[in-house]
C-alpha cells in the first residue's frame, strides 16, 4: 500500500512514465498464422489413411503426403502453423500491458499491469549500478526465421509446379500451398524486423529487466531516469552503418541472390545449400539493422567502477553462426568437387563449373574473413596475435575449424 500510495504521488507530481506494450508484430502473425493453418483443414482435407478406408477424416480430393495411405497435405503444411499460431497468440495476451515507471527521491518504482499477474517494484537509487535502455536485437528471435523462411521456401518449391498440372481436379491444394508458405515468410521476417526495446536496472543483489513495444522516445525515458551527479552516461543514437555491418550486408545479400539462383534455375547452387543460404543470407542482412542501435543510453556509477564493454579482439559467433557456416562450407565444398568428378565437358558445364569455382572461393575467404579476422580490428590484429596468447590460441582454433569443414567434404566427395 506504502509503495501504491508513493507512485500516486509521483505520477500526479509528474515525474513518470506510462508505456502501453502490446506485441502487435507477433499478435498480427499469430492470428494469421492460426487462420491460415484452419483454412488448410478445411479446404485440404484432414484425412489420414486410404481414400475409401479412411482412419480420420474424410477425403475430399486434394491429394495425399508423404505416402501413399499417409496423411492429407494440410497436415504436412497447415499442422505447424495452426499450433505455433495459437501459442503465440495465447503468448500475447499476456505480454500485453501497462508500465508505468516512477522517480521518487530514493527510488525507481515500476509497475507493470498485466491481465493476470500485475505487480510493483521498488529499486533503491543507491544500490544501482547500472541502467540500460536498448532494443535487444534478434537474441532468439532467429528462432522465427530458422523455422519458418526454410519451412516456406520449401513449400513453394512444391506448390508453384502443381498449378495447372493436368491430373488435378483444380488449383486449390496449389493456392494453399502458395498462400501458406507467404505467410510463414511474412510472419516471420515481422516478428524479427520489429524490435522489442529493454530497460534494465542493474543493483548489487540482481538484475531487473522490463521488456516492451512500442518505440519509445529516448528523451522521455531520459527525462525519467535522471540520476545524481555521481553517474556517468553514454548515449548512441542513429549510427552510420560500420565495415563490418557492410561485411554482414554483402555476404548475406549475395548469399540471398546465389540461392535464389540455385532454387529457381538449379544452377551454381544444390537445393540444400541454396535452403541454408537464403535462411542464413536473411539473417545476416537482419542483423545488421536490428544492430543499428543497439544501445539507446547506459548510465552507472562511478563508485561501482562498473564501464561498459570494451570491443571484443574476435567476433562473438552465435549457434546459428557455427551450425549455418559448417553446412555452407561443408556443402559448398562438397558440390564444388562433385562437379569437377562428374564433368561432362560443353560450353555450359564448363561455365557453370567456372562460376562455381570463383563462388566456392570467395565463399571460403569470406568465412575465413568472419570467423578469424573482424573487420574493424583488421589493422591492429598483428599486434593483438602478438602480445596476447589467447587470441593466437583462438585464431588457430577458428582457422583449424574450418580447414577440418573443408576435409570432410573431401573425403565425402571421395
Amino acid at each position: 500500500m506504502e509503495n501504491h500510495l508513493t507512485y500516486r504521488k509521483f505520477a500526479s507530481s509528474g515525474q513518470s512514465l506510462c508505456i502501453f506494450s502490446i506485441p502487435w508484430s507477433y499478435l498480427v502473425t499469430g492470428i494469421a498464422l492460426f487462420i491460415i493453418g484452419i483454412l488448410d483443414f478445411i479446404f485440404l482435407g484432414y484425412l489420414i489413411g486410404h481414400p475409401g478406408e479412411e482412419i480420420i477424416g474424410e477425403y475430399i480430393g486434394q491429394g495425399i503426403a508423404v505416402y501413399l495411405g499417409g496423411v492429407s497435405f494440410a497436415w504436412t503444411i497447415g499442422l505447424v502453423p495452426l499450433i505455433t499460431g495459437f501459442i503465440i497468440v495465447v503468448y500475447c495476451i499476456y505480454a500485453s500491458k501497462q508500465v508505468i515507471l516512477s522517480r521518487t527521491e530514493n527510488s525507481f518504482i515500476i509497475q507493470e499491469r498485466r491481465l493476470l499477474f500485475p505487480f510493483i517494484t521498488e529499486l533503491r537509487h543507491s544500490s544501482i549500478r547500472k541502467i540500460d535502455y536498448t532494443n535487444k536485437g534478434l537474441q532468439l528471435r532467429h528462432v522465427w526465421v530458422m523455422l519458418f523462411i526454410p519451412m516456406g521456401i520449401r513449400i513453394l518449391q512444391f506448390g508453384v509446379p502443381l498449378f495447372n498440372e493436368h491430373l488435378a481436379h483444380d488449383n486449390i491444394l496449389p493456392v494453399m500451398m502458395v498462400v501458406t508458405a507467404v505467410i510463414d515468410i511474412v510472419g516471420a521476417l515481422l516478428m524479427v524486423i520489429v524490435p522489442t526495446h529493454t530497460l534494465s536496472f542493474e543493483s548489487e543483489q540482481k538484475l531487473y529487466t522490463v521488456n516492451f513495444l512500442p518505440v519509445i522516445s529516448t528523451g522521455n525515458i531520459n527525462r525519467t531516469l535522471v540520476l545524481s551527479e555521481e553517474t556517468e552516461s553514454h548515449h548512441k543514437g542513429e549510427e552510420k552503418i560500420s565495415y563490418s555491418s557492410y561485411f554482414h550486408l554483402i555476404g548475406g545479400l549475395g548469399m540471398i541472390v546465389l540461392s535464389i539462383i540455385g532454387l529457381s534455375l538449379e544452377f551454381l547452387w544444390g537445393t540444400d545449400l541454396s535452403m541454408i543460404g537464403v535462411t542464413y543470407g536473411i539473417y545476416l542482412v537482419l542483423r545488421v539493422f536490428q544492430n543499428k542501435t543497439p544501445i539507446y543510453f547506459t548510465k552507472f556509477s562511478k563508485s561501482t567502477g562498473y564501464f561498459p564493454e570494451t570491443d571484443r579482439p574476435f567476433r562473438k559467433l552465435t549457434l546459428i553462426d557455427i551450425t549455418a557456416i559448417s553446412l555452407l562450407i561443408y556443402f559448398s565444398t562438397l558440390e564444388f568437387l562433385w562437379g569437377w568428378v562428374y564433368f561432362n565437358p560443353n560450353w555450359l558445364t564448363i561455365l557453370e563449373m567456372s562460376l562455381t569455382t570463383v563462388i566456392w572461393l570467395g565463399m571460403i575467404f569470406w568465412n575465413f574473413l568472419y570467423i578469424t579476422v573482424p573487420l574493424p580490428t583488421l589493422k591492429t590484429l598483428k599486434l593483438q596475435l602478438k602480445e596476447n596468447p589467447c587470441n593466437r590460441l583462438q585464431f588457430i582454433f577458428r582457422l583449424v575449424y574450418m580447414v577440418i569443414l573443408v576435409v570432410l567434404g573431401l573425403i565425402v566427395a571421395f
